[in-house]
């Protein structure tokens, strides 16, 4: 069998969710008075509910919808957001005969992992074209991850560590005749450190980066050069580059969440889960816990597919209560439904202004490599020959916490701190940029 060395990509867990550092997040300061039922239309879509509602219905009301934390669009030409959200994760995990990766068609003997994740993220953006078709946007993002991990198999190893700081603010302006000009400072710091090894052999990798740029420029649109590239190169001959049409960067857009991202549900396993609601004439409520996590259910909905099982809600509980048991999902969700589309007052969206979600996710349980499995995956046949029959044991703990709140920060005072802090070490200070000719 041919060996596979693991690689920084390999730390990362498929549909892992990164992980926590930073600002407290706050629910909002009221839930706003209680209400006895609600009616509201969400594009097009009746909700209608009564505090006499069964969780089901409630469910069933809100799943199909996305909404996004703090999302706010006051017409097709304004729209903002600001939202906070941090995550912390940590896992341990022993394994027989695993394969991690059924691309590569091999299968480890045993297989020890643990790791650390964090996320954290503080976005704010703003898009606007007046009536006089003068564009503007302005942007506040500061992103954290920091994570470390060690596997430990039969045939190699690998232990890791890997942090990422990218911060962001700025404007950008545009008139109506096309002259711009951009106002925008940026840092990015990232550090990796990398040990493998392979029949006793190691090898480390390492590497690091720490950079501030900051470029506040303008152009008329009858220049000759007009949002082309200007170019520079420090004392050390290393170039550098902008044009102010891309010198202002957004990388940090919401998502939508589905209900089911946060809260899976099944009415076949509601005597599983404890969630309740309650309506206010702000919000929609959802607390509760159940052992139906979203791990549970993404490695349950992995397994049914993988060895061709239809779903069956005796099944799913039998697992939980077998493979899984002793997993935990506490969670309470705010689901602000009073926001006016700006076309139509009458009807409404919804958006995400809190959300707290723990987790601890327990496995325990021994699979075979049977003809069902074989069905549902694309080895070739030697492959299959040399695991057909053979025992795949997983044992392990992960623990996560997600919190997500909207954010009512003062924007304009994070923006001017951190423009001040990347003018100051500028790596773009003593460049003389030009154009091509």
């Amino acid at each position: 069998m041919k060996k596979v060395c693991l690689s920084l990509g390999a730390i990362v867990l498929s549909g892992f969710v990164l992980a926590s550092c930073g600002n407290t997040i706050k629910k909002p300061k009221s839930k706003g008075s209680e209400v006895s039922s609600i009616s509201v239309d969400v594009n097009g879509q009746k909700i209608e509910l009564n505090k006499d509602s069964n969780f089901e219905d409630v469910y069933d009301a809100l799943a199909g919808f996305d909404f996004y934390p703090d999302y706010t669009m006051k017409d097709y030409n304004c729209y903002s957001y600001a939202y906070t959200v941090k995550t912390k994760a940590s896992t341990k995990y022993t394994r027989t005969n695993f394969i991690e990766n059924p691309n590569h068609k091999f299968m480890y003997e045993t297989y020890t992992q643990s790791m650390k994740e964090e996320l954290f993220t503080d976005a704010y953006f703003k898009e606007d074209t007046d009536s006089n078709s003068n564009y503007s946007k302005e942007t506040y993002f500061n992103s954290y991850t920091k994570y470390s991990a060690s596997n430990k198999s039969n045939v190699d190893s690998m232990k890791g560590s890997f942090t990422e700081i990218e911060m962001g603010a700025g404007k950008y302006n545009r008139d109506r005749g096309g002259n711009q000009e951009v106002d925008f400072g940026q840092y990015d710091y990232v550090k990796s450190n990398v040990t493998t090894s392979v029949d006793k052999k190691s090898t480390t990798e390492k590497a690091g980066l720490s950079t501030y740029k900051y470029v506040n420029d303008k152009e008329e649109s009858n220049d000759e050069h007009y949002g082309d590239y200007k170019y520079g190169y420090d004392t050390d001959g290393k170039e550098y580059n902008y044009s102010i049409t891309e010198a202002f960067k957004n990388p940090y857009s919401p998502r939508s969440y589905t209900l089911g991202y946060y809260l899976p549900y099944d009415e076949g396993l509601k005597d599983i889960c404890d969630y309740k609601f309650e309506l206010t004439d702000n919000y929609i409520i959802i607390t509760g816990s159940s052992s139906y996590t979203p791990t549970v259910a993404n490695n349950i909905n992995d397994y049914l597919n993988k060895y061709g099982i239809s779903y069956d809600a005796n099944t799913v509980k039998n697992l939980i209560n077998t493979d899984y048991k002793g997993s935990k999902v506490k969670t309470e969700i705010w689901i602000d439904y009073t926001n006016e589309r700006y076309d139509n007052h009458d009807s409404h969206y919804l958006t995400l202004s809190y959300a707290n979600i723990s987790e601890k996710f327990k496995v325990n349980y021994k699979r075979v490599y049977n003809q069902d499995y074989l069905d549902n995956v694309s080895y070739n046949e030697e492959f299959e020959n040399e695991i057909k029959g053979k025992e795949y044991t997983v044992k392990g703990t992960q623990k996560t916490t997600i919190i997500l709140g909207s954010n009512k920060d003062d924007y304009s005072k994070k923006i001017s701190k951190l423009q001040k802090k990347c003018k100051k070490n500028n790596a773009y200070k003593n460049i003389e940029f030009k154009y091509n000719d």
